[in-house]
């Protein structure tokens, strides 16, 4: 029972002090506010109004350059695990065709995501890593060429009894270089500095 009156006598204390508050606010007139709107900062109606163009055209270039950045990752995990599948000499394996196949078709969707992205004037390339992502798409686009063909060449060879020879023997240097560059060019945009 004490226990009980000591609460009861806490809230009653404590609505002492909170109602007389209230009460005092309420009688008060309300004040209205007028709120500020953008000219009230010096803004005109005309440099406010929405450009519809424009938005639209960010919009395009968010959809495609998301799209890059998930493909992107996905292409690397390809091309990781047909290196994988890569054989040390001789006849490649179905696996490793098929991944090589997958992994350049996937290369070029994702490249065309990002080069056909509406180019915004005003978010210029100035961060580091992306000037080197950048930058690294001149190596890897001629290598992800060059590497299936010389790919083709090599099997072409083996299939016919002939010893690797030409564009074909250095298969394995283009597809390392290839490996090497993307995965460069991957770990920059991971790799935020």
């Amino acid at each position: 029972m004490c226990s009980f009156l000591r609460r009861l006598f806490l809230f009653s204390m404590l609505l002492s002090f909170v109602l007389p508050a209230n009460l005092s606010r309420a009688a008060e007139p309300k004040k209205v506010e007028k709120s500020l709107d953008l000219s009230d900062l010096g803004f005109s109606a005309e440099t406010t109004k929405p450009d519809l163009e424009r938005q639209s055209l960010l919009d395009e270039r968010t959809h495609k350059l998301k799209t890059h950045e998930i493909l992107g990752p996905i292409t690397w995990a390809l091309m990781t695990a047909t290196v994988l599948a890569a054989p040390d000499h001789g006849k490649a394996s179905t696996l490793h065709q098929v991944l090589g196949a997958v992994t350049a078709d996937l290369y070029f969707t994702t490249a065309y995501f990002s080069w056909t992205a509406p180019n915004d004037p005003s978010a210029g390339a100035t961060k580091t890593n992306l000037k080197i992502h950048k930058a690294l798409q001149w190596v890897t686009l001629p290598l992800m060429v060059l590497t299936p063909i010389a790919g083709i060449m090599a099997q072409n060879q083996y299939n016919s009894g002939q010893r690797t020879h030409g564009l074909a023997k250095q298969k394995s240097s283009l597809a390392t270089a290839l490996y090497l560059t993307y995965s460069a060019s991957f770990a920059v945009m991971v790799f935020d500095f």
